[in-house]
């Protein structure tokens, strides 16, 4: 789908119970919007009244609908984007109290000036709620709307046991998805768990449903749960129907009580609601009632700060959230200990400098270092602790901490040295700059987790001497990590993620789920291969026996390139009757990963496609998917899936041949490509904003571009210097392979002898120690360009580079017929790498076997490749020779 009406797609946002949620581009007036498409079976159901009125509502708090239309049959609504975080984001990260109570005000504000212009929402929840970067909060997604003053026909209210026995004979529906069902002859709308007890039971929604599903949030906001803890929709609506709901601990639970109250007309307006909350987010902190400490979590933040405070008194330490300790000693030493400090003494912690080489393809992220330090604050016994966060990243380490009102800033490094990992860190008082405390700690790689605790327990007993951690097994620890991880896990984004899961499985060995989430996310970043293999056997360990056994068995054989009897595993499991089998989707993924690195391309994007199908929101395999559509210049599936991966749409105008377009846009890598492509001259800034300080890949990329003129003396002597200076006399991180796969294929097409043995040679002597992944294939191709049987590599190939090496063979015996036959089959399937040795072997052999039509096409095939490496260059200066 590449336009909808005049708005050109983007990508998709997402999937809601009427439709599905595009970013689009509007061309006539230059701006993005949301552009939700409505289901077919919807769109004619007078939700166009509905946007209608909702376009001609102006508030600063709604969502603004631009335009209404239709598109095949379909009903669309352009709506404002609103890049943000919604307040189940901000909930998650645990923000302060009087953020949330603030933001939940706006909300009964935008809602009373809905239900004023005639309109219901019937489906306030955290989802609806967007959070803008400058703090602007919007309500959106009237998708289940209706308006105030429409008479429906009279309906019969569908009695609790009705109901009851209604879902009981179908398929129990999880709280928090959207729902349409029939109770009685009233259709009952909305996400269950924030649905008012007269709408579930089929009585018509009015502004008190309203009243209350924002009650729900309000609680959410106050308790970091929902009044009711059920997991189904039958448990739903015995609970919700089951007297009142469960009182929550703060000032404003008597308001809370009157928004759930079971009878709609005990409830509150909105104009009373907003001036409760807007005051009570206003007001100081209330003493705390209970005598004892108590916790809440630090949250994150995407950017710079991240704070954990060492508070006395409150409504933040008054927040539980952690199961407490109920007559410790601990606590009463607490007391004691915490009566010590002033009241304003906090620790805000600056994200660190992190250079961690050896622990995989990417380095952690700072960032989740500095949360994870912060989260680990608030689990200290022996101080009252908070956490503060900041989207902030300017200003030096002690304005910004100043600015959230910490006392105290932590700054410095975390790097290794003579293999172990260090921490060096510096407590200063914010007031005065003076540095209370230098903290220099050690740890063995790769016991990041453990470093982390006790930087936490250093850094509280420079305020707090005896302050403590408590020790592990903590399973309220652990799923707290695991918790917060889990969306970054289901994202792909794997340098932010593992930081929460080394923590959660320190905290609980037995976690189960951490310790699979380890095993994707260690052999993703290419963490060391003895890393790896410790989450795989935890996770068979901890796996019950029958079909979860199995599916971790087939993990560990993928994880150790046994990809034949990875599928043997995997493949069983693959039948309908374990279609609702825990793991589901991480079997589909896995087979498409045994299947991709094979080499069985075709099959591997089935599989892909199929776990997306499965969930669409798990980056994983969409990345693979949209690699194999893009190799293949299947533009309709790479718009599809690099919208799920969030990735740049110019790969697509890439593989499509848009190389003007591209070169235009000013957008490296890209334009940097796109312009190498059409013989322009490469700025220099944009390839420094490209290459930055990887002088490994900056060298690749110079070697390219010599050979691709043809000065095979200048590409020697580029390979002679990056030789000496990036590679001889080096210990290489496992990235750094991946730069020199890339090298060793343009001394391939450039037909470089001597240098591509010195490389293959190296490569191999570093296979030893780590599995380098594209070894054997250049060994292969190296073996037909030299004629050395001796460089053949069968053991330990996958399927394609055994192919290969059956091409070798069929080289080096001077049969043409057959080599060329091979190589063909693997050109026309590529890889993400686009295979350019081997279209200039098979250029070679087509020479051999004087077939000109065949060597034209090739050639003006790779002219304008789908996807760019250096070597395209040196072989479309092959291709003219």
């Amino acid at each position: 789908m590449e336009t909808i009406g005049r708005y050109r797609v983007v990508r998709p946002l997402g999937h809601g119970g009427m439709g599905d949620v595009y970013l689009a581009h509007d061309p006539t007036l230059e701006r993005d919007v949301a552009l939700k498409l409505l289901h077919r079976e919807v769109a004619h159901g007078g939700l166009r009244d509905e946007a209608k009125a909702l376009a001609a509502l102006s508030h600063p708090s709604i969502v603004t609908v631009f335009e209404i239309g239709e598109h095949d049959g379909r009903d669309f609504i352009a709506m404002e984007y609103l890049p943000g975080r919604s307040l189940r984001d901000v909930l998650a990260a645990h923000a302060p109290r009087a953020e949330l109570l603030a933001i939940c005000s706006k909300v009964a504000i935008a809602v009373d000036a809905a239900h004023r212009a005639g309109l219901l929402h019937r489906d306030v929840k955290p989802e609806n709620v967007v959070v803008g970067e400058r703090g602007d909060v919007k309500v959106v997604d009237f998708g289940l709307a209706r308006r105030l003053e429409r008479e429906d026909k009279p309906t019969r209210a569908a009695t609790a046991q009705e109901l009851v026995a209604m879902f009981t004979r179908t398929m129990p529906i999880a709280v928090g998805t959207d729902t349409e069902v029939s109770a009685g002859t009233q259709t009952v709308f909305g996400t269950p768990a924030y649905m008012a007890p007269e709408v579930m039971l089929g009585e018509q929604s009015t502004a008190a449903s309203d009243i209350y599903s924002l009650g729900v949030v309000v609680f959410e906001c106050l308790a970091y749960r929902r009044p009711y803890d059920a997991t189904a929709l039958v448990e739903m609506i015995a609970s919700t129907i089951d007297g009142g709901p469960p009182e929550v601990d703060d000032p404003l639970g008597p308001l809370v009580a009157r928004m759930l109250a079971r009878d709609p007309k005990q409830r509150p307006t909105l104009d009373d609601v907003a001036r409760e909350l807007t005051s009570a987010s206003t007001a100081a902190p209330a003493p705390a009632p209970a005598p004892r400490p108590r916790k809440w979590w630090p949250f994150a933040a995407a950017g710079a700060l991240v704070a954990g405070a060492l508070a006395v008194g409150g409504w933040a330490a008054t927040r539980g959230l952690a199961g407490e300790r109920a007559d410790r000693s601990e606590d009463r030493g607490a007391q004691a200990i915490a009566a010590t400090l002033p009241a304003t003494a906090s620790i805000a912690i600056a994200p660190l400098a992190v250079e961690l080489p050896s622990y995989g393809r990417e380095p952690p992220s700072a960032p989740a270092i500095a949360d994870t330090l912060a989260r680990l604050l608030g689990q200290i016994d022996g101080a009252r602790l908070t956490g503060l966060a900041t989207n902030s990243a300017t200003g030096d380490a002690r304005s910004a901490a100043r600015a959230l009102g910490a006392g105290y800033v932590a700054t410095g490094r975390i790097d290794e040295r003579a293999h172990e990992l260090h921490a060096h860190l510096a407590l200063v008082s914010v007031a005065s700059g003076a540095t209370v405390a230098a903290i220099d700690l050690a740890r063995p790689i790769p016991q990041l987790a453990a470093l982390l605790d006790d930087c936490a327990i250093s850094l509280s007993r420079a305020l707090a001497p005896a302050a403590v951690l408590p020790p592990a097994p903590n399973p309220l620890r652990a799923r707290m990590f695991y918790d917060q991880g889990k969306p970054l896990l289901d994202a792909g984004r794997f340098s932010e993620v593992r930081v929460y899961l080394e923590q959660a499985v320190d905290a609980d060995p037995s976690l189960a789920e951490a310790w699979s989430g380890l095993v994707l996310v260690c052999s993703w970043m290419e963490a060391p291969e003895t890393e790896v293999a410790d989450a795989a056997a935890h996770s068979i360990a901890l796996a019950p026996d029958g079909p979860q056994k199995q599916l971790m068995r087939g993990i560990a054989a993928f994880l150790n390139n046994h990809y034949a009897d990875a599928r043997a595993f995997l493949e069983p499991l693959d039948r309908d009757d374990n279609a609702a089998m825990p793991g589901r989707r991480e079997l589909l993924y896995y087979l498409g990963e045994s299947n991709w690195h094979d080499g069985r391309f075709g099959p591997a994007f089935g599989y892909f496609k199929r776990t997306n199908d499965f969930d669409r929101n798990f980056r994983p395999a969409s990345v693979h998917a949209w690699e194999y559509a893009v190799a293949h210049r299947d533009a309709k599936s790479a718009r599809y899936f690099i919208g799920l991966a969030g990735e740049r749409a110019e790969w697509i105008e890439m593989a499509l041949g848009h190389l003007q377009q591209v070169a235009d846009e000013d957008k490296p890598p890209f334009s940097l490509w796109a312009d190498l492509l059409l013989d322009r001259a490469v700025p220099a800034e944009l390839e420094n904003a490209f290459f930055g300080d990887d002088e490994l890949e900056r060298a690749s990329y110079h070697l390219g571009r010599v050979a691709g003129t043809g000065d095979t003396a200048g590409a020697r002597a580029a390979f002679a210097e990056l030789w000496d200076k990036q590679i001889a006399h080096r210990t290489l991180p496992p990235g750094a392979f991946f730069a020199l796969e890339t090298i060793g294929e343009t001394l391939l097409v450039a037909q470089l002898h001597d240098e591509i043995r010195q490389l293959v040679e190296l490569l191999a002597a570093q296979s030893h120690d780590h599995p380098v992944r594209g070894y054997q294939r250049l060994s292969n191709l190296a073996a037909m360009l030299l004629g050395d049987p001796s460089l053949v590599v069968r053991d330990g190939a996958n399927e394609r580079t055994l192919q290969l090496a059956d091409a070798a063979d069929a080289v080096l015996a001077h049969d043409h017929v057959k080599a060329a036959a091979i190589l063909g089959k693997l050109v026309a399937d590529p890889s993400f790498e686009w295979d350019y040795p081997e279209r200039a072997q098979l250029l070679h052999e087509l020479r051999a076997l004087g077939r000109r039509g065949a060597i034209a096409t090739l050639c003006a095939d790779s002219s304008h490749p789908a996807l760019f490496r250096p070597a395209a260059l040196a072989l479309r200066q092959l291709c003219n020779r």
